[in-house]
């Protein structure tokens, strides 16, 4: 999920019963359902409880909110990472926010690695891959038929194929 379609979320979009998000606002105007893990789902519900419990009567449909009850802006979602892993040593202090891992970094880093863990040790042919795998992740390109193998690091493919 994009760091603009989190913060673009509404309450009605997130089914917290269902462990289901409805992400309306995609980069290329699509819609579509992500399936939320159940550890994703308590931290929500925890943080929804709260929201509601301090600002219980919200002025914003958002989903996400500032401390003053509005919609978080992107701006203020990467400056609070960009902080929190400064606390948590993954950025070296500095005066602002500190060069370091940006918060569309762990986007990518995810799904890299989920790839990596659906592919068979190995090898990867169209023939043992998920039938969505071709789109999955982007918005126009597809994965050419062949046979495919992790390079050295993990990020890069090599078509033997």
């Amino acid at each position: 999920m994009r760091v603009s379609e989190a913060i673009g979320l509404d309450r009605q979009d997130v089914d917290l019963s269902l462990g289901i998000i409805h992400i309306r606002r995609t980069k290329f105007g699509k819609s579509r359902y992500v399936p939320v893990h159940p550890s994703t789902v308590e931290a929500l519900k925890r943080y929804a409880e709260a929201r509601d419990r301090i600002i219980p009567s919200l002025p914003t449909p958002a989903f996400f909110i500032s401390e003053r009850g509005g919609r978080i802006t992107e701006w203020t979602a990467r400056y609070t990472f960009a902080k929190l892993s400064q606390h948590l040593g993954l950025r070296i202090s500095a005066k602002g926010h500190g060069r370091g891992p940006r918060l569309h970094d762990m986007r990518h880093r995810y799904a890299a690695h989920t790839l990596v863990r659906w592919i068979a040790p190995g090898s990867m042919s169209n023939e043992n891959s998920p039938s969505w795998l071709p789109t999955w992740g982007t918005s126009t390109s597809t994965i050419p038929t062949g046979t495919w193998k992790p390079c050295q690091n993990s990020f890069n493919w090599l078509r033997i194929g």
